[in-house]
């Protein structure tokens, strides 16, 4: 008789006793102890085909509590732990420890990686939880680099960034980009190129055509112009 069919034959009551057993045992069972809650689960979906999921959890939840010596997360990590294992054609070694157990069933791992940790534990070595994170992390495909954030393009009509506060600051040679030793003339040029550009009826910045009029003033200014 095979262990599945075994197992459909089997009370709650012997599942909860088998499991109890288990636990006051030196060496715990994990694998098995995880594959009897999840036969407990199953029994209980077959006896209330009719009760929604919410209420049916709480109601093996609340049967396994007060049958086996486990609280309801530990109920919920070891089904979680069978369910990640259901897949799997091999048999799990008996002395595997939950923690480690806990660490395969999760996402990260793989079947390949789960089958090459079991096989480590068929030998004589065992091997620790952390050396088998280690195993799954180092499976892991290599996660792709972050993408560069884009360098943003200041337009020269956006005054200076202050090296203290990072704010932008007023500069009208900025603003313009006249250089010390352009001529009056030339401050004219530069201005009338970026008011056209900015102008409102032009579909503009107002507050930069502002700006860029107040810089020309203040260039011609310091030019000795009007």
């Amino acid at each position: 008789m095979s262990e599945l069919a075994t197992l459909d034959t089997m009370s709650l009551t012997a599942i909860a006793d088998e499991i109890n057993a288990i636990y006051s045992n030196v060496e715990n069972e994990h694998m098995r102890t995880a594959i009897l809650l999840a036969q407990a689960g199953r029994k209980f979906k077959a006896k209330y085909p009719d009760m929604d999921k919410n209420t049916l959890n709480a109601k093996f939840i609340k049967w396994a509590e007060k049958e086996t010596p486990y609280s309801s997360n530990k109920i919920y990590r070891y089904v979680a732990v069978q369910n990640s294992f259901s897949n799997l054609k091999k048999t799990v070694d008996k002395s595997i420890p939950f923690s480690t157990l806990e660490a395969l069933s999760s996402a990260k791992a793989s079947n390949k990686t789960v089958n090459a940790v079991l096989k480590k534990f068929d030998g004589d070595k065992k091997i620790t939880t952390a050396e088998v994170k280690k195993i799954i992390k180092k499976a892991q495909p290599p996660k792709p680099p972050k993408p560069q954030k884009p360098v943003p393009v200041v337009n020269p009509c956006f005054a200076e960034r202050s090296k203290r506060s990072g704010s932008y600051v007023a500069n009208p040679g900025y603003l313009l980009e006249v250089i010390p030793t352009h001529s009056a003339e030339t401050v004219r040029i530069l201005a009338k190129h970026w008011k056209q550009k900015y102008h409102p009826d032009r579909g503009g910045d107002a507050d930069i055509f502002d700006r860029i009029v107040k810089a020309e003033q203040q260039l011609l200014k310091d030019r000795g112009e009007v």
